[in-house]
């Protein structure tokens, strides 16, 4: 999280990523984004850079701390970075035009970022929208208000957060806590088969995001512990989320699981090998695909702090693995044990 500098700047846990073309880990160490402070005549702005990078994010807010209706820290933690959507890198339609927007006031919080088609050419020409990611944080006295917002808007098909709703394959709004984000797909790319599936998985991802933020008031997704049935080894942990427990692929190593995972900047896919069985996983994707074909998970594997998070409880029954909770964890049993 973030951390108070002498001069004023802050560090946040956000990164710009040094991809990959195909590690052995689950991981990608990403170097961090700084918020420098400046002052100007309306109160505080800072202004965001990755490092190594000149893009540049401006962030107006209120000066008083105590005002604001959410943390910067908090607010950035929600930014999908332009590697974290393979296929996609944050862009907008027109050269001079802002990928991201930021800004906190007394009543919310609200930060958006558009993606384009992920060109290895940084300066390629503008593209068209593919994706727009929106969040907005709101004062709890404010949340009563804005309960307008899903007007004119169906239950969607998958819920999603603590409540979703949607208008169409393009379009998602759906709350976590105090928290209402918007995913859009203009249905001409991104990271799934279908625009809806990959909106989905998107917002799916932003849930988890919100959820290991205490602040933002959403179901916390917390951790788990995982321990070998046969002996209560310890073999790491994961992340309790909503009936599912996302873990690292180095967790799955520790159950002797064998890994290939491609990690660059259009796939995020992994390759899972344990005694006669190999089954596929790709970020964003909720299928899982073996020799006999493909099935959908109820949760989709999604990318988060630099590693590619799993759904543990369906993989592990797909390489024949049993996991049970019991008193201090869960328990992974194995099928030669």
């Amino acid at each position: 999280m973030a951390r108070g500098c002498d001069n004023g700047s802050v560090t946040l846990s956000l990164a710009l990523a040094v991809m990959v073309s195909a590690v052995q880990t689950g991981r990608v160490d990403l170097p961090p984004i700084e918020l420098l402070r400046t002052l100007d005549d309306e109160g505080v702005s800072y202004f965001v850079t990755a490092a190594g990078s000149s893009e540049g994010i401006r962030l107006k807010m209120l000066a008083d701390p105590a005002r604001r209706a959410v943390s910067p820290e908090e607010l950035f933690d929600l930014l999908f970075l332009g590697h974290e959507i393979p296929g996609l890198r944050s862009g907008a339609s027109s050269a001079d035009a802002p990928h991201t927007l930021a800004a906190i006031d007394s009543v919310s919080g609200r930060i958006e970022r558009t993606f384009v088609q992920y060109s290895a050419d940084a300066k390629a020409a503008s593209q068209s929208v593919l994706m727009t990611i929106r969040s907005e944080v709101f004062s709890v006295p404010a949340m009563a208000e804005k309960q307008s917002l899903r007007d004119g808007l169906v239950r969607s098909k998958r819920k999603i957060g603590d409540e979703s709703f949607e208008s169409g394959p393009d379009r998602l709004l759906f709350r976590s806590g105090r928290v209402w984000s918007e995913v859009r797909s203009s249905g001409e790319g991104g990271p799934a088969a279908t625009p809806r599936e990959g909106r989905d998985a998107i917002a799916i991802a932003l849930d988890f995001r919100i959820s290991r933020i205490a602040g933002l008031g959403g179901v916390p997704a917390t951790k788990a512990q995982l321990f070998l049935a046969s002996d209560a080894t310890a073999i790491g942990e994961g992340f309790e989320y909503r009936g599912e427990i996302l873990a690292s692929l180095d967790t799955l190593a520790e159950l002797g699981v064998e890994l290939e995972l491609v990690c660059d900047r259009v796939h995020w896919r992994a390759s899972l090998k344990r005694g006669g069985r190999r089954v596929h996983v790709e970020a964003y994707s909720w299928t899982i695909a073996d020799v006999t074909g493909e099935r959908t998970m109820k949760t989709p594997a999604i990318v988060y702090g630099g590693e590619l998070l799993v759904p543990l409880l369906e993989v592990c029954g797909a390489l024949a693995m049993k996991i049970d909770k019991r008193a201090g964890g869960y328990f992974v049993t194995l099928d030669d044990d």
